[in-house]
């Protein structure tokens, strides 16, 4: 994966954290480099909980994070893009488990006593650990195939 140099986001996601937080300063009316500086620092503190870099900000979950935290301050009323971003994580593991195999293996994978679901839609309602479980033993099969 390309990341942006000396940042931990590709260049379509740096290229976003910066209209992100231009759309969140416009909403708010900020104009001077200082409040769209506080508004960036608050910005990171909510969807972090602490004051980071925003070249330590990674390209999974903290950027999912930092943009549910932008449509947070530029679409208060649409929660369902907010609850959306935050569960990006999750989105980004099932389309990895179907990339990695097809259907018939990964509910074969689902049945063994490892996982103990029954079928497909059971990863709807499984947790990250579990998705990230099942992910990860796809590809050690599948790289011990190759």
């Amino acid at each position: 994966m390309e990341f942006h140099p000396h940042w931990r986001m590709t260049p379509a996601q740096h290229r976003a954290y910066f209209r992100l937080l231009d759309q969140v300063c416009r909403a708010r009316g900020l104009r001077t480099a200082a409040d769209k500086e506080a508004m960036r620092q608050q910005l990171h503190l909510r969807a972090f909980g602490a004051p980071i870099s925003a070249k330590a900000i990674d390209h999974l979950k903290m950027f999912d994070a930092f943009k549910a935290a932008c449509l947070a301050e530029t679409a208060p009323a649409d929660l369902t893009a907010q609850l959306r971003q935050l569960q990006q994580p999750l989105i980004r593991l099932r389309h990895a488990i179907q990339r990695l195999a097809g259907h018939d293996y990964i509910l074969a994978l689902l049945r063994s006593p490892r996982f103990k679901k029954q079928s497909l839609a059971d990863l709807q309602t499984m947790t990250e650990k579990e998705l990230t479980d099942l992910r990860n033993t796809l590809s050690a099969r599948r790289r011990n195939q190759g």
